[in-house]
């Protein structure tokens, strides 16, 4: 059924052009309009086939309707035969010359208007037939230049590739751009175990985002791909037996798979498959396959390529990077920390007497520990002795021959950590290895030295380490040594007091002294701060300043801070017997305190245990302790203040973002550091100091504490500045408990 309008402002002609149609209503459908507007809105509305229009008519004519269609793309190609009662040969050459099919002159004969519409409606739909292998054509074209695109782009990234997961993730990632799929994915064969291992995966499912990562869609039927080398395309796997994770797939509205095997040289060395929510067809399947084979032999030279240079750089035994590797992973550790200032250090291991076992047991008992010991040395290594600028195939430990190990701990400011990493490593070897059922104990000796100080380029490093493992293997079995005289000694002793540290709270060696805090407005006393002292004999003190630091990089801080917490509690226990119940004793946290994740409960439950309330206790914290992580320290303070505990930052003024998070802290005190205290007296702008830090706290909302006061005219002028309480000699050192209770109760 072809559908034909009539424009014209006649009606009489238009009833006469239907009448002259009448024995054509079986194959034409007839439709009339009496205006332009009205004609364009009924071609909008529906199919037109051909129009048939007059010229003349008012207000816009059949020129104007002419100049309208064929500006529009979507009526541009129907048929126009124009209509006029004149004779005139300029209106015809115009209305030929804006593109009308024809022109018929009025009255109109009935065989001329059906040869006329005949021929109209057959252009047409050789125009239609035309401009649907135009488009069938252009799609074909758009098709093959994307997979050619495709291909184009593959081969580069096969040619590019330096990491073969990096290269089969670009793959997919080609895959899903130029073919419109939901994801695709690159599974290898493992040449060891022959399963097939997941190594890419892009598009709306990563091995990485979701929990269907590690889990494959369709994992049957890639095995089969596998075993049959064949290719499979389904557009119907929801129900379909060979797939996995049915409930998945109809969520998501998977629908179609394609995979192709990975082939080179009749040997199968993966599968690659695509996954899409609308129907494969052959040409989908067409260019899954023109890449294949460059994928399969882009796959197999990478894993060529990646075993020489595993076994270039690697010992075959323990699996460890080699001295060669090592070599070169230590220059490029020099190039960075000199270029940034960053300080490393480099261990030496050598397994005391090891030569005794393969004598002993055999060479196959000792190639045995030597793995035994490499995974343990591995997998002791804190995060932060990673060589991370290196590949993530690499590691910060080589076997540098027989029996000798180096390691790279990076980026380690602090001898105190070296060591620690030292001794880590030592402990590794107290537990014996098993060979042959048999226990076996190994013994070690570790010589570090540190860059810059001993030594700036690798061949200088390694000399120095190994004079350093010369002096470990001198003094006796599981040992370290650095190279630096000074380092040694300071070593020695930092973990001489780390084993203290651990007998001290056993030995009840720890005492807790009492600093008086006093109410310029009050004139008394209305707190104390604890303060730890380390007695290692009658008399003999360990200043905090040295142990605390030990301390924290050992983790015995936790230990200590709940003992001087319980030991507080005690204390206002025996204050509140003694009718000094708003007495509240101020205890000092630590960064190391401030990071825990428990910490708010852990402090509660202490002062559960002991029947003490939150009011009693004040936190002290200083802004060097929330800086090292601000983020978990506020969180632990905002819990802390929640419970009720009374918060005080502590050496105010001295560090560099105490304006910038003083607003976020959850804190009731400010404590002006003594620094600005001791120059009241005698500098102007100190005075201004104070008098500003009184000011802003106050209006925070914040009491203010000041430090270290020695002297009355200091006291006297805190209180005409606004300053809350006072702490310092001039109102009591530091005192046992004991003599804290008899200095409240002699107080009015």
């Amino acid at each position: 059924m072809k559908d034909i309008l009539f424009v014209d402002d006649d009606p009489k002609s238009l009833a006469s052009l239907k009448r002259i149609l009448r024995n054509y209503a079986a194959n034409w459908r007839v439709h009339i309009a009496q205006s332009v507007d009205e004609g364009i809105h009924l071609i909008q509305g529906g199919k037109i086939d051909l129009v048939i229009c007059d010229i003349l008519m008012p207000e816009k004519d059949g020129f104007e309707m002419l100049k309208t269609l064929k500006a529009d793309e979507k009526t541009k190609s129907i048929p126009v035969v124009m209509l006029t009662g004149m004779l005139d040969s300029k209106l015809k050459l115009k209305a030929v010359s804006m593109g009308a099919a024809d022109l018929l002159n009025k009255p109109i004969e009935k065989a001329e208007l059906v040869t006329r519409i005949s021929n109209g409606l057959k252009i047409k739909e050789f125009h239609d037939q035309i401009l649907d292998q135009n488009l069938f054509l252009e799609k074909k074209i758009q098709e093959r230049t994307r997979h050619a695109m495709m291909a184009a782009k593959i081969g580069s990234i096969l040619v590019r590739g330096t990491d073969i997961n990096e290269m089969a993730d670009k793959c997919c990632g080609a895959i899903v751009h130029y073919l419109d799929t939901a994801f695709a994915r690159i599974w290898i064969l493992d040449d060891e175990s022959n399963q097939l291992k997941l190594i890419a995966s892009h598009g709306m499912l990563t091995p990485f985002d979701t929990k269907h990562g590690d889990v494959c869609p369709c994992y049957l039927k890639v095995g089969k791909i596998v075993k049959e080398k064949r290719v499979v395309l389904s557009n119907s796997i929801i129900e379909d037996p060979d797939i996995d994770d049915q409930a998945w797939l109809k969520k998501e509205k998977i629908t179609a798979f394609a995979g192709h095997p990975l082939i080179v040289g009749g040997r199968t060395v993966g599968v690659v498959a695509m996954f899409s929510r609308r129907r494969l067809d052959t040409p989908e399947l067409d260019a899954l396959t023109s890449i294949a084979d460059k994928i399969a032999l882009g796959i197999d030279r990478k894993k060529a390529e990646e075993k020489a240079w595993f076994l270039a750089y690697h010992d075959t035994l323990t699996r460890l990077p080699n001295r060669h590797f090592f070599l070169k992973a230590l220059k490029s550790e020099i190039e960075y920390a000199g270029r940034y200032g960053k300080k490393f250090a480099v261990a030496l291991i050598d397994l005391d007497n090891f030569n005794r076992i393969n004598e002993s047991l055999g060479h196959n008992a000792g190639d045995q520990c030597l793995q035994d010991i490499s995974d343990r040395l591995r997998n002791c290594l804190r995060s932060s002795d990673l060589l991370a600028r290196l590949t993530s195939k690499a590691t910060p430990m080589a076997r540098m021959g027989g029996d000798e190990f180096i390691i790279l701990l990076q980026n380690t400011n602090d001898i105190f950590e070296i060591g620690q990493a030292c001794q880590r490593l030592l402990d590794e070897f107290n537990q014996p290895v098993y060979v042959k059922k048999k226990e076996v104990f190994i013994t070690a000796s570790i010589g570090a030295a540190v860059f810059p100080e001993d030594g700036t380029d690798p061949d200088g490093l390694l000399k120095n380490t190994e004079t350093a493992l010369y002096d470990a293997k001198k003094k006796r079995t599981s040992v370290f040594s650095f190279y630096s005289k000074t380092m040694n000694q300071a070593s020695i002793k930092l973990f001489e007091m780390g084993n203290e540290l651990r007998k001290a709270i056993t030995n009840q060696q720890f005492l807790l002294y009492f600093q008086p805090k006093v109410g310029l407005l009050e004139k008394k006393i209305v707190g104390a701060e604890a303060l730890i002292r380390w007695q290692i004999e009658e008399g003999k003190f360990i200043p905090p300043s040295e142990f605390i630091p030990v301390a924290e990089k050992n983790g015995m801080i936790v230990s200590i801070g709940e003992w001087v917490l319980e030991t507080a509690c005690k204390t206002c226990r025996a204050l509140q017997r003694t009718g000094h119940a708003k007495v509240r004793i101020a205890v000092n946290l630590s960064a190391f305190q401030l990071d825990q994740n428990n910490l708010a409960d852990s402090i509660a439950s202490i002062l559960e245990q002991n029947k003490i309330s939150p009011e009693s206790i004040e936190l002290e914290i200083t802004e060097t302790t929330i800086m090292s992580n601000p983020e978990k320290a506020i969180e632990n303070l905002q819990q802390l203040k929640q419970i009720g505990f009374t918060i005080a930052l502590d050496d105010f003024g001295t560090g560099y973002s105490s304006l910038a998070y003083l607003q976020r802290l959850p804190i009731d005190y400010v404590k002006i550091d003594i620094s600005f205290i001791r120059r009241i007296l005698v500098s102007p702008n100190d005075t201004v100091m104070v008098k500003t830090i009184i000011d802003m706290a106050h209006n925070l909302g914040l009491q203010v504490v000041a430090e270290g006061v020695e002297e009355d005219d200091q006291t006297k002028l805190l209180e005409k500045l606004g300053c809350d309480i006072a702490q310092g000699y001039l109102f009591g050192r530091p005192m046992p408990e004991q003599q804290l209770l008899r200095l409240f109760n002699q107080t009015p």
